[in-house]
């Protein structure tokens, strides 16, 4: 079993030090500025107070914080949909039933695609699908509860609701270290099991989308030591 440590704390409004077990960031809105560097015991004291000294600096100084951070458009809508999921389809649709309704309902999840797995042209289907929609089923397991924000648009043709999927419920949504840690779109990109997709009008994300499937195409994460793109 992996153990997961994180913490965000908010130093000042829009200013949060995160930290979890392998890098400390510091994160101003949707703009991030990452230090990699595994905790140990003697640096945590040393750290924190380097990028306390940082953060008051950026938060003082808004002309400096466009050489460390890359910019994102804000979330839409701030209003979260907390949801339980009922089935995995593939690698970036689900099906949910929303808290309160009687109702399933078929997800898409946007700015992301996975290699096709159930495509009615089986021709399409391939094996990276597989791989990535069993990443899907153990990440999203039946019955989580999961929290859904939408961007401008509801619902695509076919009828399904277009989401960005919550993980845990985040404190804000425009967070860079929230979205790297808490959405599930964004955890596709950085594990390598999907490729950022633009679906206009719904495009909040896309720069940091991109950021995140570079990141791990260099890495070599997922599917791309594969070559699964």
């Amino acid at each position: 079993m992996r153990f997961h440590f994180r913490k965000s704390i908010k130093l000042f409004p829009g200013v949060r030090l995160n930290m979890n077990q392998k890098s400390i960031s510091i994160s101003v809105g949707t703009k991030g500025f990452r230090f990699s560097q595994r905790i140990y015991k003697g640096s945590v004291l040393l750290l924190l107070f380097i990028f306390l000294a940082i953060a008051a600096l950026l938060a003082r100084n808004p002309g400096i914080k466009e050489i460390f951070f890359t910019n994102a458009e804000s979330v839409v809508n701030d209003s979260l949909e907390q949801a339980t999921v009922i089935k995995v389809s593939d690698g970036d649709t689900i099906t949910v039933r929303i808290t309160g309704e009687n109702e399933d309902k078929k997800v898409r999840l946007i700015g992301v695609d996975t290699p096709e797995s159930v495509h009615p042209n089986s021709s399409r289907n391939t094996a990276f699908g597989e791989m990535a929609s069993d990443y899907t089923k153990e990440r999203l397991g039946v019955g989580q509860v999961v929290y859904m924000t939408k961007d401008k648009s509801d619902t695509d043709r076919y009828g399904r609701l277009l989401r960005f999927v919550w993980l845990e419920q985040p404190e804000e949504q425009n967070n860079h270290f929230e979205i790297r840690e808490k959405m599930y779109n964004a955890e596709l990109l950085l594990q390598g099991y999907a490729v950022a997709k633009d679906y206009s009008p719904d495009t909040t994300y896309s720069k940091l989308f991109a950021e995140f499937q570079n990141e791990a195409e260099q890495n070599q994460a997922g599917l791309w030591k594969q070559d699964g793109f």
